[in-house]
């Protein structure tokens, strides 16, 4: 019996990632939210092909992603740029008791601020801001 193998056609992770974040913010648009707030690896991976995780991220979330409706992608806590398309690396907030101890509570205040801070200086009016554990809906229907 022969058994065929075939190819895995190349793939432009470029070109997908732009098409991740257009649908994404398609859904933001649809709802009318301009910054969302994506936590989860699988987000993070999805809208900007960021891979630079520390070992235990997958079950302690140490980085995280601002995507504005009409701006670059900022992934905050990046080590570097080494990996990962479309996106800008910034300081990150403590948003687990790993880094954020006992003052876990101020530091997630001035997380919840962010969006709305953000929004103010690049000019957009803010609806609401998601906070997401994991994919945001945008699936084809």
């Amino acid at each position: 019996m022969n058994t065929r193998v075939l190819e895995a056609p190349p793939v432009a992770s470029k070109t997908l990632v732009v098409q991740h974040v257009e649908r994404v913010r398609a859904e933001m648009e649809r709802v009318e939210v301009s910054i969302a707030l994506l936590v989860d690896p699988t987000s993070l991976r999805y809208v900007a092909d960021f891979r630079d995780y520390e070992l235990f991220q997958s079950r302690i979330p140490v980085c995280y992603a601002m995507v504005p409706l009409h701006r670059e992608v900022v992934i905050h806590g990046a080590v570097s740029q080494s990996t990962g398309t479309g996106y800008r690396a910034a300081p990150a907030r403590p948003i687990n008791y790993f880094y954020g101890a006992q003052n876990l509570e101020a530091h997630a205040a001035r997380l919840a601020a962010d969006p709305t801070n953000w929004s103010a200086r690049l000019g957009c009016p803010i609806a609401a801001s998601p906070v997401s554990r994991s994919i945001p809906a945008c699936s084809t229907r």
